[in-house]
């Protein structure tokens, strides 16, 4: 019997699927990685998490059927995911909230051209050479580029706050500053 025709809700076994594990490790590491980007330099710590997602490609390179490698390459790959917040608390470090949403959907420009591309790329080379090991080497490279950049980028200037209608106490206390709407 499939496993989608005995499986309703609750009443499945936990996934002996190696696919599951990186998301569990990532949840982890997701914290583990907001503690290490408050607490070190944000660039240093997503270069750190980048060259592990890397390695992680390299991992699945070398598996060549092995259970265990595969694990392996999972379990990596979930540490690698501690970046996740990370990456997008560095446009506020750098940038500040004045631009944040302009910086974040230009940022996503190559990534969602990379998505549309590479994987019909990889299905392409896959038809050609029966082998997965040049997209993925690719893909370690291009992964490996990009945390070398995050190396480049220097440390961060301090980014002034955005204005507020309040500058300070005084206005409140001496009436300077009222939040009641202008009636004309």
């Amino acid at each position: 019997m499939e496993q989608s025709s005995r499986c309703g809700w609750g009443d499945c076994e936990a996934p002996k699927d190696p696919a599951h594990h990186p998301t569990i490790v990532g949840i982890v590491f997701t914290f583990v990685g907001g503690y290490v980007g408050d607490r070190w330099s944000i660039r240093l710590a997503i270069f750190g998490f980048c060259t592990i997602q890397s390695l992680a490609v390299i991992v699945l390179l070398l598996t060549n059927g092995s259970t265990i490698m595969v694990f392996i390459f999972v379990a990596i790959l979930g540490i690698s995911m501690g970046r996740a917040g990370m990456s997008t608390a560095i446009v506020g470090v750098y940038f500040g909230r004045r631009a944040f949403a302009s910086i974040m959907g230009i940022g996503q420009l190559p990534m969602n051209v990379l998505m549309f591309v590479l994987p019909p790329f990889a299905a392409y080379m896959f038809d050609t050479t029966g082998s997965y090991t040049v997209p993925f080497s690719i893909l370690a490279v291009i992964s490996f580029i990009g945390s070398v950049l995050y190396l480049l980028l220097g440390e961060p200037n301090p980014v002034e706050a955005s204005p507020t209608r309040v500058e300070n106490e005084t206005q409140l206390e001496s009436g300077e500053y009222s939040n009641a709407p202008d009636d004309g």
